[in-house]
């Protein structure tokens, strides 16, 4: 280990991993001064870990820092850089394809099973990471930003970049529910055969709707939507207010519709009863949905 001035420190990350510390002045002047650091580790040519450290030394005008110069040896530095992040399960995707490409650049192919086990607990790092560097700048942000999961990006690839950033901005559409109205405006897209523009002009009226998520469904399903309203209006004329809660099968796909109530007097059995008896001579508009 030697103390190094820091204006003859590499300028360039090994990996241009995600900045996670960030210090103040003050804090960066004690740390060092009393020397509860880790020593950044360093190669001639590049900083392998302790970028953040070296970032904020030179900010609050420190000039000299411990580090540990090692030799160049590409599969050795880059495990050593993946050790010392200590986030295993935790990179981003856009680490993973910086991590790629050096790979790629070094020839280190071969060694991929040893290095994703640095980076995740099991299988192929590269397997998703391949197809997050065919995604839309658009797309890898909304990834990295944890907006969307990769497997969902991959399958709405199809989709044109600019729907992933409407859908993206919209405050209204909760995490789950993005998922849901991509996949729906894809399939709608499909079904009409609609244009990249058409596309477009769909999802801004979808996230211009008071709730996205039934607006893309009625798009998306007119029918079962024509049956939801349908039903609805049956229970509101029928059983509402008579203490009867009645559920239609998921999808309107069953054998029939669950009843729900409790008794507590004779009085609300008696209306239990009549409306049961409604329901009876109405039941043909009921089963008709299924």
């Amino acid at each position: 280990m030697e103390l190094y001035n820091i204006i003859n420190l590499p300028k360039e990350p090994f990996i241009p991993f995600r900045k996670y510390i960030s210090r103040n002045q003050e804090e960066t002047e004690i740390l060092v001064s009393e020397g509860y650091y880790q020593p950044p580790v360093i190669t001639e040519n590049s900083i392998i870990w302790g970028n953040d450290l070296i970032e904020s030394a030179e900010k609050a005008g420190i000039s000299k820092l411990w580090c540990h110069l090692v030799a160049e040896n590409p599969l050795e530095n880059l495990l050593a850089a993946l050790r010392l992040q200590n986030r295993k399960n935790n990179f981003s995707f856009s680490e993973k394809s910086a991590v790629l490409a050096y790979i790629r650049k070094n020839h280190l192919e071969d060694h991929i099973s040893m290095i994703s086990a640095e980076i995740q607990d099991e299988g192929d790092f590269t397997i998703y990471t391949d197809k997050y560097d065919t995604l839309p700048e658009t797309v890898k942000d909304g990834i990295d930003e944890n907006l969307i999961d990769i497997k969902t990006a991959v399958l709405m690839k199809d989709l044109p970049a600019e729907v992933f950033d409407i859908i993206f901005r919209c405050g209204k559409i909760s995490y789950s529910s993005r998922r849901i109205i991509l996949k729906e405006i894809l399939e709608i897209s499909r079904r009409d055969g609609l244009t990249q523009d058409e596309c477009i002009r769909l999802t801004r009226d979808i996230a211009d709707a008071d709730n996205p998520g039934e607006s893309a469904a009625k798009i998306r399903y007119p029918k079962m939507e024509s049956m939801k309203e349908a039903f609805s209006n049956y229970v509101s004329s029928t059983v509402k207010g008579s203490g009867i809660t009645l559920e239609a099968p998921q999808g309107f796909e069953g054998s029939g519709f669950t009843a729900r109530f409790q008794i507590k007097s004779v009085t609300q059995l008696e209306r239990i009863i009549r409306t049961l008896e409604k329901v009876k001579e109405s039941a043909d508009q009921l089963f008709k949905l299924l």
